[in-house]
């Protein structure tokens, strides 16, 4: 199997989400370099996880690894705020502002 985003995508999507799921979280596949960096973000429960590097070594390392045995590569956590959420917090603001305006 080659190192491309499909197939970490596919390995992330079958072998690492399931487990992640059963805690509330997940990860997402953010990019990977030529030289073999591939980023990752975890999301939702597993975003604040306390055990979130040992999540990364023990589960998401290691799922790789079996996928890519031969093939060198390097994996870097990276923080990615979900846009969804970011909306969610313009809407909560922006009702804040227009209810402020509204009792002046």
């Amino acid at each position: 199997m080659n190192l491309d985003f499909d197939a970490v995508q596919e390995v992330l999507e079958t072998r690492v989400a399931p487990q992640l799921a059963l805690h509330g979280g997940g990860v997402k596949l953010c990019s990977i370099s030529p030289e073999g960096d591939i980023r990752v973000a975890f999301k939702g429960a597993c975003a604040t996880c306390p055990s979130m590097t040992e999540t990364m070594d023990a589960l998401v390392m290691g799922q790789l690894r079996a996928a890519f045995p031969d093939t060198p590569f390097n994996l870097i956590l990276v923080w990615d705020t979900d846009e969804e959420l970011l909306q969610e917090a313009r809407n909560i603001l922006r009702e804040l502002h227009q209810k402020e305006s509204n009792d002046r």
